[in-house]
Order: structure tokens, then C-alpha cells, then sequence
């Protein structure tokens, strides 16, 4: 047996609980079809008796159980909570349980918590930053490949300044513009005609401007 704790956390949520459903999914595909050794517990709001019960737990006609713990450093809990989680952790009778962490973003304080510097020394820790500009848009770009369809680079750098880096909006609208061009090439065009009313039209007129050298003096 061996302790295994996993630790996501960051800033892009999109990219952390899409991780989040790899893992869950690995699970029920590899050890407990029926996810009943699988359950999840709200760090604001679980009780510790809640905690010692998921973590101590014996897995039922399956080799691992899997515990998924949500913002528990960013809840209002005490260091006192956190260290008693923390000794949970190390009993032997946690062996048979797959621990996941998940947190949102850490601000400086956060990250200096001992809880955290404990997570973070562990071997399955993902980070998730924004990506920088380069990387949302090929991030964009292999999205809509996903989905089966294309991207101008025009219309894919254009999106990406309209939306700002925010993948649950992106993918939202993605899904739209593939949806509506049905595995053709989205152009720029295609996104004033579906996108016009809710993307801002000064944008739309800043690119035409640049696109047509139409630049007042």
C-alpha cells in the first residue's frame, strides 16, 4: 500500500476541473465502476467527523477508495482544522484512499499556510496559470479541432482579444461558431454574424479599421 495525494489548484478552473474529470473518470474506468468508493466533501462546509469518516474509510469490493476535497484552504478554517486533516492524512488506514485537493486560486498567504507547503510537496501536484496569450490562442485554435472543425487564425486572434482569457466563456462560444458552421472553417465574419449582439462592436470596428488601413490621422 501507499499514500497517494494529488493536488490541483490555480487560477484557470476551467483547465483544473477539466484534470479533475480525467481523474475521476480514471478511477471509475480502473477501479470501482460503480463510483460508490468515490465522494466528494466542500471544504467550508464538511464537519471533521465528515473528513475522518471519507478518509478512514475501508474501499467496498474495490481496492481504493477516492476522496475529493474542494477549497479547503481557501474555506474560514483554522490551523488547528487544517492540522488535524493534515494527521488524518498520515494514518495508515488512509493508505487505501486516493486523496484529490482542489483550490481556486492562493493569494501570497495562502501558499505560506503549512497545510499548503505539506500539498505541495507531493509528488501529483498541477498548477494552473492563465495561459499567456501564445498559449490561449493555439489553446483556441486545438479546441475547435477537438470539435471536429477549423479556425482562421483572424477569427481565432480575434476571440481571444473579445473574450479575454476566460475558458468557460471561450468554450461556450466555440461550441456555438462549430456548431452553427458544421466542421467548416470559422471565419470573422461568422462571428460578427452569431456573436455580434453579445461581443462589443467597437471591437468589430477596430478590426475592420486595421484590416481596411482605415486609421484616422
Amino acid at each position: 500500500n501507499f499514500r497517494m495525494i494529488i493536488f490541483l489548484y490555480g487560477p484557470d478552473t476551467f483547465r483544473s476541473r477539466q484534470k479533475l474529470k480525467e481523474l475521476r473518470d480514471k478511477f471509475i474506468k480502473d477501479v470501482d465502476a460503480s463510483g460508490i468508493n468515490m465522494q466528494a466533501l466542500d471544504g467550508n462546509t464538511a464537519s471533521p467527523e465528515a473528513f475522518e469518516n471519507a478518509l478512514m474509510t475501508i474501499p467496498f469490493l474495490a481496492k481504493k477508495r477516492m476522496v475529493i476535497i474542494e477549497n479547503i484552504l481557501a474555506s474560514k478554517r483554522g490551523e488547528k482544522s487544517l492540522e488535524t486533516i493534515a494527521s488524518l492524512i498520515e494514518k495508515k488506514s488512509s493508505e487505501n484512499t486516493i486523496m484529490v485537493f482542489w483550490e481556486e486560486a492562493l493569494d501570497a498567504k495562502k501558499l505560506k499556510n503549512p497545510f499548503t507547503k505539506k500539498l505541495l510537496k507531493e509528488k501529483y501536484v498541477y498548477s494552473f496559470g492563465l495561459l499567456n496569450p501564445k498559449d490561449f490562442l493555439i489553446w483556441v485554435q486545438n479546441t475547435v479541432k477537438n470539435m471536429g472543425s477549423a479556425i482562421s487564425l483572424e477569427a481565432a486572434q480575434f476571440l481571444c482579444d473579445a473574450i479575454g482569457n476566460n475558458l468557460w466563456e471561450m468554450q461556450t462560444e466555440l461550441e456555438k461558431l462549430a456548431s452553427y458552421k458544421r466542421k467548416k472553417e470559422i471565419v470573422l465574419a461568422d462571428i460578427r454574424n452569431l456573436s455580434g449582439a453579445e461581443i462589443d462592436e467597437n471591437i468589430f470596428a477596430l478590426t475592420d479599421a486595421i484590416g481596411n488601413k482605415n486609421k484616422k490621422p
